[in-house]
């Protein structure tokens, strides 16, 4: 180990000579960043094509998380009530029918 003591074009050639093998830094970044373009296009597309396909089932009728509409009745039958009543009106559409 010793201590270099260089100006900054110098010490780039250092590098490039002793470190880098006698190639520039952006021959020696060329293949990572390639890689990592290719996955994160990768990446992207698988993504757009689950969520396509996800959008599609929503679109035919898979229910998704949420609430739900349901009659008096049914959301009396599914709470199983425990002595907390709550009122919960029918109202009728006055026009239709």
């Amino acid at each position: 180990m010793r201590r270099l003591s260089l100006k900054p074009r110098a010490f780039g050639v250092w590098l490039e000579q002793y470190i880098y093998g006698g190639r520039r830094l952006a021959a020696l970044r060329h293949w990572p960043l390639t890689g990592f373009g290719i996955c994160v296009i990768g990446f992207v597309a698988t993504g757009a094509f689950l969520d396509h396909t996800n959008n599609k089932q929503a679109r035919n009728g898979r229910l998704l998380r949420g609430p739900e509409l349901i009659s008096r009745s049914r959301f009396n039958w599914r709470a199983r009530g425990d002595d907390l009543r709550l009122r919960l009106d029918n109202f009728r559409n006055p026009i239709g029918g």
